[in-house]
């Protein structure tokens, strides 16, 4: 371990340390993200970055060049955050967040005549559920929680269902009907609900080891089966089919002792399982029906690649996926299922062609307590792999996991002359249920102490210098750099915390009315700020305010209702008073997750100057201004 009182790291010479890849590349203006194939399989639609935000392009399938020529399909105030096509082919569904505070807009966009209307109203969040080839003129959707049939030309209201205190619910597809859906209970369990008339009866129910480990997939057509990823009565998740008659269920589909389902994809068609996806160190799917897999395989050949199904034509003729390399660009793919021929291939971030990427690795290590971690190291390019400066890049959720997929902070990371830390710890999801309730109640214990025996890890292999070790992280992550620099002080050098909490019961309390199965999730998980406020507060970072004294580069977004900014003002405050080494920066229009292109490259290029300064990386001389961070 090293004292935090060390003095910075001169600068390394960026030659020598990396810095060859700019920071425009790895998070591409050139980007496209989240294509859409049109029901007649003949256009394309996707977002692509247009000056600050995300805009839609849209482009026959014979000439994908030709959105590049003539106009963006409309402009979006705030940028889109997804598109999906309409069943009418006329139409594209938008989802925006305006104003940056999660109260998502869903619109329509008119093919021909490019005009939008919204088809759901501001102040209130909502969500596009299904569209249908039998319904196409109109949509389902979440408003405020309670589901609403709109026509899409027009936006008007069909019909409504108020909302039974669901959290998710069970979508028949071709009919656009609400079937059911999951129900949080106050101890922490859910119950899976069947409509019957107007009634929503309990069909299934399981405690809380199972809850984070259930959830829905969706109806069969007629609502008599629902399709559900549970790990009640096994270890992992599973896919399975429920009789929502008898509460019985009836087949197993998918499943694996060792690995969570993570993901299914539906035949568009029958609305039956095609294929599920495991979550191991890489992404493995499994096809469910022996006439898919000559096709799967010409989509995705390369067995150490990953295969995410994204869609398919009405006709189910054209197929479009997904593959993707942790030290490549992902690539969208379009098969030709007659033909047998990939008619598309479209890099999302094609500038990254040009350079050669770091390749993560997966590594296994036994916790303190036995339990076996897994995680990825990520060597900066052509550097002994000895006692190297090590950033530990904690993830978020923490009910989520590390991937072995295209990361580009991971990427500038390596290239900047780091080793780059990701681990898996107690609490992540795809292990199983046993090890993601291993995280029950262990914010800043268990679930740090094996971010620790991580850095012991790597320490010990002689991969990391142990008095040079840097943690960050956003949400989750963000409250892992805080424990690092409050709770292990002579561990770490300096800490990175994106939009981290630091006071676990405000930031519980927090947690808006509407959200009630997150409140009940973070106060059974976590801690209850009523019942138990020394608790929370005990493993808060700003109860060991006094013990932090290494430097701190903290960002928050000004609109994020998630973890609000009064968190990283709390912490900030304190570590000014006490004279800490620190830099805040607020992002006034930004939530919890950064809409604007210029907002992002600057908190990149202020992380990057962070590292260098107290870890010795390389670190791009210029950077762009901001859209307006408030900096102190």
């Amino acid at each position: 371990m090293t004292s935090a009182t060390h003095s910075a790291q001169p600068r390394r010479d960026p030659a020598a340390a990396g810095a060859s890849i700019p920071r425009r590349v790895l998070f591409g203006q050139e980007t496209r993200t989240s294509l859409a194939l049109s029901p007649d399989g003949r256009s394309l639609a996707w977002l692509e970055r247009q000056d600050a935000h995300w805009q839609v392009r849209t482009a026959p399938l014979e000439d994908l060049t030709a959105g590049r020529d003539g106009t963006w399909l409309t402009a979006l105030p705030g940028g889109a955050q997804d598109v999906k096509w309409a069943s009418d082919g006329a139409h594209l569904l938008v989802t925006r967040d305006p104003y940056g505070d999660e109260r998502t807009v869903l619109s329509a966009v008119a093919i021909r005549t490019t005009a939008m209307h919204d088809l759901t109203p501001p102040g209130v969040s909502a969500q596009l559920l299904a569209v249908s080839r039998q319904r196409p003129e109109a949509l389902l959707a979440s408003v405020g929680g309670r589901i609403e049939r709109r026509e899409i030309s027009t936006g008007a209201r069909l019909s409504v269902r108020p909302n039974p205190g669901f959290f998710r619910w069970i979508i028949d597809h071709a009919s656009l009907e609400a079937e059911g859906g999951l129900r949080m209970r106050a101890d922490g369990g859910i119950d899976v609900c069947a409509r019957v008339g107007d009634a929503w009866p309990v069909v299934f129910s399981v405690g809380h080891e199972d809850a984070a480990a259930t959830s829905l997939a969706r109806s069969s057509q007629g609502g008599r089966y629902f399709y559900l990823l549970t790990s009640a009565g096994a270890e992992t998740a599973r896919l399975v089919r429920l009789d929502t008659r008898t509460g019985e269920i009836v087949e197993t589909l998918a499943e694996a002792s060792d690995a969570d389902v993570c993901s299914v994809w539906f035949d568009p068609v029958t609305g039956r399982p095609r294929a599920a996806a495991f979550s191991r160190v890489r992404k493995q799917t499994v096809l469910l029906h022996e006439d898919v897999g000559l096709d799967a395989h010409r989509l995705c050949p390369d067995q150490d690649a990953e295969l995410t199904f994204l869609g398919s034509s009405d006709d189910d003729r054209l197929w479009l996926g997904a593959v993707s390399r942790a030290d490549e660009s992902p690539e969208y793919r379009i098969l030709d299922r007659v033909t047998g021929s990939i008619v598309h291939r479209i890099p999302q971030r094609p500038e990254l062609a040009e350079f050669d990427l770091a390749t993560p690795e997966p590594i296994e290590f036994s916790s303190r307590d036995g339990l076996s971690l897994h995680g990825y190291v990520t060597f900066p390019p052509a550097v002994a792999r000895e006692r190297l400066p090590t950033v530990l890049l904690v993830h978020g959720g923490p009910w989520e996991r590390d991937t072995w997929r295209y990361d580009g902070l991971v990427q500038l990371l390596a290239d900047r002359g780091y080793l780059c830390l990701q681990v898996n710890f107690r609490g992540s999801t795809g292990y199983g249920k046993r090890f993601l309730n291993a995280g029950d109640r262990e914010w800043a214990g268990l679930m740090h102490q094996d971010l620790v025996d991580a850095v012991g890890h790597v320490t010990a292999q002689g991969w990391a210098d142990p008095g040079n070790i840097a943690i960050m992280g956003a949400s989750y992550g963000g409250y892992a750099a805080l424990v690092g620099a409050a709770f292990t002080p002579d561990l770490f050098r300096c800490a990175v915390d994106l939009c981290g909490p630091a006071n676990l019961a405000t930031m519980i309390s927090s947690i808006p009315a509407h959200w009630t199965a997150a409140r009940t999730l973070m106060t059974k998980r976590v801690g209850d700020p009523v019942t138990e406020p020394e608790f929370c507060w005990e493993r808060s970072p700003l109860s060991r305010i006094d013990d932090i004294k290494i430097p701190l580069l903290i960002a928050h977004g000004g609109k994020d209702i998630r973890v609000r900014r009064e968190e990283s003002e709390a912490i900030a405050s304190a570590l000014r008073e006490r004279g800490v080494p620190h830099r805040y920066l607020l992002y006034p229009e930004e939530g919890h997750f950064f809409r604007s292109r210029a907002n992002w490259m600057h908190l990149l290029t202020c992380i990057e100057e962070f590292l260098a300064e107290h870890l010795g990386g390389a670190a791009e001389e210029q950077g762009p201004e901001s859209d307006g961070a408030l900096i102190s």
